[in-house]
């Protein structure tokens, strides 16, 4: 916090400044401790950085800490010490989010701290199953591999985003003007066209007049619809925000037909292959499950491999936990079981994590190209309703007039 004060010197001069402390207390201990006798401390609120009003603009990107993790292990190689090799990436660093965390990181190194408690204290930045890597990688004195490890890892999980987002992008532009047209046509366009039909005196058929009743109520409570929808979209938002919130929307997702079972084995992939890749790296069976149940982001499955997780720790197996949940299918639970009773855990959940990748991407590819064409016909039929609703009354008035 900020505070603006006046003292006296060594010499009985009055001095005044600024100082950024804690609180009231440090900023006198401080003082004192520079030989300034205080006179007054007021706090004062100073504008807050762009960084800091907008986060997400400002954060490490996920690319980012992959491009840093690979040129650190290289330097690495090199027989470069990591002090000196991070303040070789600072000098590189192409964005003032890095070039802070790197300070950040230089700090705490030259202060004798290890790597993984540093990247500890920006959780945010770094996953917890990059810095359950990290931590073993300091513990076997292979910190190199565990950073391409760890780099690999992130780069397979933007990979699978990226084509997630390629995928939406279509639909989403294809929705986003089809809504639009549609208003400005309901909006501004029927408006003029039904005075000219009142005007002339026809009779409107049903359609016209389906139609022109829908652009008149939204006209006329285009506000009150604004609001709800506002309002909705908040509601939906702080409900989100909350556990108990969370967790029912997250449960009824997965009730959702094709939805559910899409976002279930794409759970089941992150899942299996989060703790794959740290039983690969030297992770304990029982920490890299309760990691893996860390990378789950639906709710209810978190809790349940939560749940199951914690009777690993009492010695029940993994397998006989989570079939348990009755959330899993039993591929799953058949593998897990034949790992644990094999030796080959990792490998097997390797395997299953390919398997419920591939049907995530192969059922994704087929959702959306039954959705292409679905749209497309949604939009001909709306767009076909209004040009019908407008042609027929012109021909009744052209019927009347001859």
């Amino acid at each position: 916090m900020a505070y603006k004060y006046s003292a006296l010197d060594v010499s009985s001069r009055v001095v005044t400044g600024r100082i950024d402390v804690a609180d009231e207390a440090e900023a006198e201990e401080v003082l004192s401790q520079q030989g300034y006798r205080l006179l007054t401390l007021k706090s004062f609120r100073t504008a807050q950085p762009l960084e800091q009003l907008m986060p997400t603009f400002f954060k490490v990107k996920t690319g980012q800490v992959i491009v840093f993790s690979k040129q650190l292990a290289s330097l690495l190689e090199a027989g470069i010490d990591i002090i000196a090799a991070i303040e070789i990436l600072q000098e590189q660093a192409s964005s003032k989010p890095l070039k802070n965390l790197f300070t950040d990181i230089l700090k705490q190194l030259r202060a004798g701290n290890q790597l993984s408690k540093v990247l500890h204290q920006h959780r945010s930045i770094f996953p917890t199953t990059y810095l359950g890597m990290i931590e073993v990688g300091e513990k076997t004195g292979s910190i190199e591999g565990a950073l391409r490890q760890a780099s690999a890892f992130l780069e397979k999980q933007m990979e699978a985003v990226k084509k997630l987002s390629k995928a939406l992008m279509y639909p989403s532009f294809v929705s986003g003007v089809a809504i639009v047209v549609v208003i400005l046509l309901l909006v501004m366009v029927l408006p003029a066209i039904s005075g000219i039909f009142k005007t002339m005196g026809a009779e409107l058929p049903l359609p016209t007049k389906i139609l022109m009743a829908t652009s008149s109520f939204l006209r006329d409570n285009y506000l009150i619809l604004i609001t709800l929808t506002v309002g909705l979209a908040v509601f939906i938002l702080v409900r989100f925000r909350s556990v108990k919130g969370r967790r029912q929307i997250d449960g009824l997702l997965l009730k959702v037909p094709v939805l559910g079972n899409l976002i279930k084995y794409s759970e089941i992939a992150r899942f299996a292959d989060t703790m794959s890749t740290l039983l690969q790296a030297g992770v304990t069976v029982s920490s890299s499950a309760d990691m893996g149940a860390g990378s789950c982001k639906n709710k209810v499955i978190k809790e349940a491999v939560t749940k199951a997780t914690y009777q690993l720790l009492q010695g029940h197996g993994l397998s006989g936990p989570l079939s348990k949940t009755k959330l899993f299918p039993p591929m799953l639970i058949q593998m897990v079981r034949v790992g644990e009773e094999t030796g080959s855990l990792s490998s097997t959940l390797a395997v299953v994590a390919n398997f419920y990748e591939t049907e995530v991407n192969e059922r994704t590819q087929a959702l959306f190209a039954m959705l292409e064409p679905s749209l497309t016909i949604a939009i001909a039929g709306i767009v076909g309703f209004i040009a019908i609703s407008v042609i027929m009354p012109i021909y009744s008035i052209l019927g009347s007039i001859n």
